[in-house]
């Protein structure tokens, strides 16, 4: 700890006319004391900040790691379920079920679920849509949903019946990892109309 020749030189004339050397003295020791305190507070004062630096940087860089144990052991997709979605009478809802096909002329639509190794459903991660496909584009052609959950086919009413066409979805993961998934869907034959009862109406 210094203090420039001039200034202490300056300090003590002003002094010196107003104090005798005894509390000349004394002021002085006052300050170098002030002086050295404040200069030792400074240096803890940086060393803490220094360790809080450290202590940041060590839990960000143990944030990063429990993120890694947490995405290695969370459940990964690696398949998608597919089902059809059957509208019964006028109920909006539609009820899951197994793929029966899609008559000639008609809609069909499906669901995909994403699954794990074990065909648990699963949520995909955000941002990820899948893509489907029709081994038959002319005579069924797929219509994917915006978040490439379901899908709709509207079938040609020439559609071969009692011939199937493969239904397939897949989606690119962040890791490169691609989980498909995918159904044979047969094309079937319109079911013609049952007379079921007659209308008697008078006519003279």
């Amino acid at each position: 700890m210094t203090v420039p020749c001039k200034v202490l030189s300056g300090l003590l004339t002003i002094l010196a006319g107003y104090l005798s050397w005894e509390s000349i003295v004394a002021i002085l020791i006052c300050i170098i004391l002030t002086m050295w305190i404040f200069s030792g507070e400074h240096h803890r004062l940086r060393e803490i900040e220094k360790l809080l630096e450290r202590s940041v940087c060590l839990q960000l860089e143990s944030l990063a790691v429990l993120q890694q144990i947490a995405q290695r052991l969370a459940p990964e997709v690696k398949g998608f379920r597919i089902t059809q979605l059957i509208y019964e009478g006028d109920s909006p809802m539609p009820t899951q079920a197994p793929v029966i096909g899609i008559v000639a002329g008609a809609t069909g639509s499906f669901l995909a679920t994403p699954v794990d190794a074990n065909g648990v459903a699963l949520a995909l991660p955000a941002g990820i849509i899948p893509v489907w496909v029709s081994s038959d584009p002319v005579n069924a052609p797929v219509v994917a949903s915006a978040d490439g959950l379901t899908a709709t086919i509207t079938t040609l009413a020439t559609a071969p019946a009692g011939t199937t066409f493969t239904l397939s979805l897949s989606a690119t993961l962040a890791d490169g990892t691609v989980p498909a998934g995918t159904t044979p869907v047969p094309f079937l034959a319109a079911v013609p109309d049952v007379v079921a009862s007659f209308v008697i109406t008078q006519t003279a």
